[in-house]
């Protein structure tokens, strides 16, 4: 199977952290998350629900790797995604969002310790493996996602994932700001990280619901 290949043990997984150079997490995520791609659409459930005519106001979705293809159902059923990233802020995440990338004073938090006050090499390093990401994401990591999208969601007016994804009508992003260096973030970017719902619910109004 594909992913004999890759990391069997949290150890080996740490290890290959501490020594990637140019950081590029993106490609081990996508090929040993890739068949769990797969094994969801392959449930059962999934099939009923793409062949039913149910419907839905909203599509609650985490849009990330390996999950974009889900964006699917934003298209099915015709509802806005409300995008919820576990891991906070990413490269593709700012994709996603319009948002700007800022190599050169932000660092790649999930790929680099660095500060926000990086040396040349780190800014180097932070450039490299941003420009290797998106490479990687665009050329070979989405175009695989579409693909399970044509194979089990046959519908011929299905926009392309990356359309799918640029429509994501906000992300709810897990970072604390007051943790965080300084950033420009597009509104449609929301950090909840720290966030706390009350255990007392009031009803929801009349009108809404």
């Amino acid at each position: 199977q594909r992913k004999s290949k890759h990391f069997k043990t949290f150890e080996n997984f740490k290890t290959f952290c501490d020594v990637n150079y140019f950081g590029m997490r993106i490609k081990f995520l996508s090929e040993i998350m890739f068949e769990s791609t797969e094994e969801i659409f392959q449930h059962e459930h999934i099939h009923s629900l793409l062949k039913s005519n149910a419907t839905f106001d909203l599509v609650f979705m985490e849009a990330m790797i390996p999950m974009e293809s889900m964006a699917v159902f934003s298209h099915k059923f015709k509802a806005p995604i409300v995008n919820f990233q576990g891991l906070g802020d990413w490269i593709t995440v700012n994709w996603m969002s319009g948002n700007s990338l800022s190599v050169a004073h932000i660092p790649d938090k999930h790929c680099f310790g660095f500060t926000n006050k990086m040396s040349f090499m780190e800014r180097f390093r932070n450039a490299a493996s941003t420009t290797l990401t998106l490479l990687y994401y665009h050329t070979i990591h989405l175009p695989r996602q579409q693909e399970i999208i044509q194979k089990y969601y046959q519908d011929p007016s299905t926009p392309h994932i990356t359309e799918l994804l640029g429509n994501i009508a906000i992300t709810l992003t897990n970072d604390i700001q007051t943790l965080e260096y300084p950033r420009p973030s597009t509104p449609n970017i929301i950090p909840i990280g720290g966030a706390h719902i009350s255990t007392h619910m009031t009803p929801m109004p009349e009108d809404v619901r």
